[in-house]
């Protein structure tokens, strides 16, 4: 009898501790509103497959630039965290609920992408090859309220949901919140977090990626960071990034200097 006891109390601790990935109302949420798919693998049933046109679902005044794409990314049903967590690519990280990518904060030059480049009003814009993506918060698929908790936005490719720019309590999320993955765990399920300072998203997954077209061109090199056209920094305190210069004899080298008393300044949009 005592050792059935110990079996229970070992599974129930088990269930408290086991993390979970996107629950079935966030996977209806997204399937309902129709602009991509979440479905179960007819081969596997613990891998999920997303499916979108990559394609916004308002205008932009990059209208012309991008084109329609053919996204199918395979995520676990209950992602693998890593040890360590794993890198992300130069492309999409995830799919946001209308099916547009979602980059990393970094430009091909490792500098603040939401910070350096030209956005239209809802934060997306193009890549050279005409994929439309967001870097930063995608403003325009969410209300920011003060007091109200923002719904999810989007999905990781390894598996975790994504959501907006408020907590589970309705207060304004910043990275200080966060783990070192940008998220953190409500009611048993981890989830990423949008912020409106670099670096936006997440710019390591926490979990394993199952799909290999995710990581086919190898992860991101922003290990070292150019300090032009980096230049738009303002002191103002907190953990954030910093950009460090060293002369050389012919030539300047560039070195990544972690977590300083920096910030960049980024776009800001507040609760209202």
């Amino acid at each position: 009898m005592r050792f059935w006891r110990v079996l229970g109390l070992v599974f129930f601790l088990s269930l408290l501790s086991r993390v979970y990935t996107l629950t079935q109302s966030e996977i209806d949420y997204i399937n309902e509103m129709g602009l991509m798919t979440i479905t179960v693998d007819p081969q596997n049933t613990e891998i999920l497959i997303m499916q979108s046109n990559g394609m916004p679902n308002y205008a932009s005044i990059f209208q012309g630039q991008f084109d329609k794409q053919e996204y199918y990314y395979e995520i676990p049903r209950t992602p693998e965290d890593l040890d360590g967590g794993r890198c992300t690519p130069m492309g999409a990280i995830g799919l946001a609920i209308n099916g547009v990518a979602i980059f990393n904060a970094f430009t091909g030059d490792c500098c603040d992408a939401g910070l350096l480049e030209d956005f239209d009003d809802c934060n997306g814009h193009p890549s050279p090859t005409n994929q439309y993506h967001y870097h930063k918060n995608p403003v325009c698929l969410h209300d920011l309220i003060c007091g109200v908790p923002s719904n999810i936005l989007g999905v990781a490719l390894d598996g975790y949901p994504i959501y907006g720019s408020n907590d589970e309590n309705g207060n304004q999320i910043t990275p200080d919140d966060l783990d070192a993955f940008g998220g953190k765990i409500v009611n048993g399920e981890y989830r990423y977090y949008v912020t409106n300072v670099f670096p936006y998203t997440f710019l390591n997954f926490r979990g394993n990626i199952i799909d290999p077209n995710v990581l086919k061109n190898g992860c991101n090199t922003c290990d070292s960071v150019p300090i032009s056209p980096c230049t738009e920094f303002d002191e103002q305190g907190g953990n954030w990034f910093n950009w460090g210069l060293d002369a050389g004899d012919e030539e300047e080298t560039h070195e990544w200097v972690e977590y300083t008393l920096f910030e960049c300044i980024p776009f800001k949009k507040p609760c209202t």
